[in-house]
């Protein structure tokens, strides 16, 4: 299978919209205490979820990386090793709905605050049914295929550095 790209978001806006997006949160919760538990809410969003574990760890705050892209059971949750606020990480978001649902089920479980993450999100005209927004966003990009970063077609793309659309 063949498709042609174009550049959307280059690597290195990429880093450093993800160290200013480490900076947004450290400065808006509360405390980090024992660390922070980077959840990651979608197989293509593990890329963006070890490059945040990574920039706290380099804050020499403790970062723990979960992976559950379901609604968790409460079996589930008691069998994790929790460090403390959570932060669901997302690749890319068009409704929220996936983000809210799974912010909703964390937080009557957890002890800890719950806050979500969307790397880019994807502008919707409003509809009947409305999700709140991510608690912070990398990118507000157009609403279209995106691959690179770990989001590919069929096996490719996926292993760009860059943000790339369908052209």
């Amino acid at each position: 299978m063949q498709f042609t790209t174009k550049l959307l978001i280059d690597a290195a806006v990429i880093d450093q919209r993800l160290q200013s997006l480490v900076a947004q949160v450290l400065a808006t919760i509360h405390s980090v205490g024992e660390g922070i538990t980077v959840l990651v809410a979608t197989e293509s969003s593990e890329t963006f979820a070890h490059t945040f574990c990574r920039l706290f760890l380099a804050q020499d705050i403790p970062c723990n990386l979960v992976h559950n892209y379901g609604v968790p059971t409460a079996k589930w949750i008691t069998e994790q090793n929790w460090l403390g606020t959570m932060i669901i990480v997302q690749d890319v978001s068009s409704t929220g709905q996936h983000l809210a649902t799974l912010k909703t089920a964390y937080a009557e479980q957890l002890p800890f605050e719950v806050y979500t993450l969307s790397v880019l999100y994807k502008y919707q005209a409003p509809s009947n049914v409305c999700y709140p927004l991510p608690d912070w966003v990398g990118f507000n990009i157009p609403n279209e295929f995106v691959i690179g970063c770990g989001m590919g077609a069929h096996g490719l793309g996926g292993q760009s550095t860059s943000i790339q659309v369908l052209a």
